[in-house]
């Protein structure tokens, strides 16, 4: 009989774990328990007074609050933001640092021909099903805007080194930085332009008018007492995703033993409680039953201790020794099979050729420095040798490479699972003939899940409830609304994204938001 883990990693691959109702909502919408302040709320939820008030709320200190918070000053605006956590940064922190931005000085530099309509075109193409394709031509404008421009005035540098062409994209268009000294960038310049960042501040309710549904702000715990935020033009909702809550991912995503599935990759403050609140205000969700994991965690290792040298040629192989997935596939996509091998494990291996070509390359998951760096690579100079610093089957293993070097030596095409190109690049794999060898312990780790709210199709900025309205005042920015904008795998909980579009997309949507808020009359004074 097959194990109950097993039942469930097969049944939420091909997504036979029906979406739960609202049971997850009991625990974060409306989770206050602290002691009321003086401004206590009437029958109708809309506080008596209020304890703070400015322009603009913002519920998260990541990469879209903030720019936000950045924005706010250019657009001569207050803003609060709100952010649960000790820190500031979210999953934007912890990313790869990809931002695809199409048309850029950089890529004009090294003669690479790029445009946000290319872009928008490769997207398509790339997403190919149930995507919103106004947000998609949106993201591209504003990523090709003046995105380039607005960092680098930050102070910001990108390198030529740091230029890649990744999952869905055509060309070289991913420009990589390091997250966290991005973010470390942001949140001085949200500082310095006056926004007011505040740390360990749980919003437990989003308040709105019963009677127009306009948002008119937030209540919130601070320091053990309950308190309430005006927001006088309107709320920006960009707290990210909830691949930290546990009973949100049996109820939507895995079922029973999420635990034994998976490893828990992204920010302590991604716990859905910005899905669940506008969820209680009849905010109409999207693709909430998919869940997207990244095959590049070290499960012996801390956070980050995580490579993809299979982009550049490595291939994966089970504690069988065997392959068992199109590598071409990329770190996005290759969780699925992976859930079907022996302990949700395999191992990346890679040659010298590969391991000298990613010598001097600093981006997020192909450079050897920072692998060697973590101390969990093994290098032998035989295959044999490697296979038992792996601890797995070296006959099975030596006999996997001997066929896949084979194959791509003859017609350049591995045989067993159609590998026919690198994964976003296009260029051809190489045989791993040349040692010595390497290899690096690997699972999949939930960083960010890909349900999140609908947008108002009008502007791609606010949200709308279940009957298409829009809420008014209810803006969306970052994974709280991008990831669920882009295409599936029909028939599976598998989403499909593209690389470097949500870093920088959390980014350009939380400027667009402000610029757009700005705009609005104060609704105290209507």
């Amino acid at each position: 009989m097959e194990s109950t883990m097993e039942l469930n990693r097969r049944d939420f691959i091909k997504g036979g774990i029906a979406v739960g109702g609202l049971a997850a909502m009991a625990g974060l919408a409306g989770c206050g328990s602290g002691q009321a302040s003086a401004s206590a709320s009437t029958g109708t939820g809309v506080p008596e007074q209020w304890d703070d008030e400015a322009d603009i709320i913002a519920i998260g200190a990541g990469g879209a609050g903030l720019a936000a918070g950045i924005e706010a000053q250019t657009q001569g605006v207050s803003i609060i933001i709100c952010e649960s956590q000790a820190m500031v940064g979210g999953n934007s922190a912890i990313c790869n640092g990809g931002i695809a931005i199409p048309g850029s000085p950089l890529q004009a530099e090294l003669g690479i021909d790029d445009s946000p309509d290319q872009m928008f075109e490769d997207l398509c193409a790339w997403f190919a099903t149930d995507y919103d394709e106004g947000y998609v031509r949106m993201l591209c404008d504003l990523n090709g805007g003046d995105m380039y421009d607005w960092l680098t005035s930050m102070g910001v540098v990108f390198e030529a080194s740091g230029l890649l062409q990744s999952n869905g994209h055509s060309r070289p268009r991913e420009h990589h930085v390091t997250p966290g000294e991005l973010i470390n960038t942001l949140n001085q310049n949200a500082q310095a332009a006056g926004a007011d960042i505040r740390l360990n501040t749980l919003v437990t309710r989003i308040i709105q008018n019963p009677e127009t549904k306009r948002i008119l702000g937030v209540e919130i715990e601070q320091n053990g007492s309950t308190q309430y935020l005006k927001a006088k033009k309107a709320v920006l909702l960009c707290s990210g995703g909830y691949g930290r809550n546990k009973t949100m991912l049996n109820e939507w995503n895995f079922g029973p033993a999420v635990e034994d599935m998976t490893v828990f990759n992204g920010s302590l403050g991604q716990l859905g409680q910005g899905i669940t609140m506008a969820m209680a205000l009849g905010a109409d969700p999207r693709h909430l039953s998919y869940c997207g994991m990244l095959t590049v965690q070290n499960p012996d290792g801390q956070t980050g201790d995580a490579c993809a040298m299979y982009h550049q040629g490595a291939v994966l192989v089970n504690l069988e020794g065997e392959r068992f997935v199109n590598e071409a596939q990329g770190y996005t996509n290759v969780w699925s099979e992976l859930l079907l091998q022996p302990e949700n494990i395999c191992w990346q291996v890679w040659d010298e050729p590969i391991a000298e070509a990613c010598s001097e390359n600093e981006s997020g998951y192909y450079s050897m420095s920072k692998i060697i760096e973590t101390g969990l690579m093994v290098q032998a100079d035989t295959l044999e040798d490697l296979a038992a610093q792996m601890g797995i089957p070296a006959d099975a293993f030596v006999a996997t490479m001997n066929q896949y070097n084979a194959d791509i030596e003859g017609t350049g095409v591995d045989s067993a699972f159609g590998r026919a190109h690198l994964s976003g690049t296009g260029a051809a794999p190489v045989a791993l003939t040349t040692p010595p060898y390497y290899a690096f312990k690997t699972t999949s780790v939930v960083s960010s899940t890909y349900g999140g709210l609908k947008r108002w199709q009008e502007d791609h900025l606010q949200a709308v409830d279940v009957f298409g309205n829009v809420i008014p005042g209810l803006y969306l920015a970052g994974n709280i609304s991008d990831f669920c904008n882009m295409g599936i795998v029909p028939g599976t909980r598998r989403p499909i994204n593209a690389s470097g579009c949500s870093f920088g997309g959390s980014m350009s949507f939380g400027r667009k938001c402000v610029q757009e808020m700005a705009k609005l009359d104060n609704w105290d004074e209507a």
